[in-house]
């Protein structure tokens, strides 16, 4: 993580997840010194973007990763040195440890919940001065869609993993909260948040998920945020 320390000191960092919301994102409009990160299938809404972000080994077998070489970006893995990928670029490996609280002295990251908990760790190492969350909804778009774009597996998943999977995107197996369904990885995020806000009080975080279920931080839309 060090080597990521202050290198866009000053500058607003967009971190992008998948969920609903990011279809609201109009890439073009973003303003060029803005500095974008894209986690897991976020990738595919843009055509170019700055940095991509992995937490596991599922993204291997699926067209948004295996389809990176054909985007403009650097490549950064959290804790799965097993995987390897052709990029024009550099590809990073940084390990994580069990915490939840940002350091500029570690050469780790956070542990986090999910990849974007990860990588608005990456975003306030960078030296942020505002991260704004796109897509990052943590509820179903409708009780069987979490994600904006589907994830298509290009290459033969292992029975395992792919249990996995159809576990944690399955949403008549969660659980009814309010008007929205949660299985097992979007509650855990979302509480997540919580310890990540209760150990960083001083982010600086806006999120243009309007209708999320993640309240902590404040709301504003696309329009607004592009507009200052």
């Amino acid at each position: 993580m060090l080597r990521f320390k202050d290198i866009n000191l000053g500058k607003r960092i967009w971190v992008c997840g998948g969920g609903g919301s990011l279809l609201t994102v109009i890439p073009e409009k973003i303003p060029k010194q803005d500095i974008v990160i894209c986690c897991n299938v976020a990738t595919k809404h843009f055509e170019n973007f700055d940095y991509a972000v992995f937490t596991d080994s599922s993204v291997n077998y699926y067209d948004y990763y295996l389809n990176l070489n054909k985007k403009n970006c650097k490549i950064i893995i959290f804790n799965e040195k097993g995987i390897t990928v052709k990029v024009k670029d550099e590809t990073y490996y940084i390990e994580k440890e069990q915490t939840c609280k940002f350091d500029k002295t570690s050469n780790k990251s956070i542990f986090g919940k999910d990849c974007v908990h990860i990588a608005v760790n990456l975003a306030w190492m960078m030296g942020a001065k505002e991260i704004i969350l796109a897509g990052v909804d943590l509820k179903y778009i409708n009780e069987n869609k979490k994600y904006a774009y589907e994830a298509i597996p290009t290459k033969d998943i292992p029975s395992g993993l792919l249990q996995i999977n159809k576990y944690g995107d399955a949403g008549g197996q969660g659980k009814q909260t309010g008007q929205y369904m949660f299985d097992g990885y979007l509650g855990s995020s979302l509480m997540y948040w919580d310890e990540i806000n209760e150990a960083n009080p001083n982010l600086n975080i806006v999120d243009i998920s309007i209708d999320g279920n993640l309240k902590l931080y404040p709301k504003k839309s696309f329009n607004e945020v592009i507009s200052y």
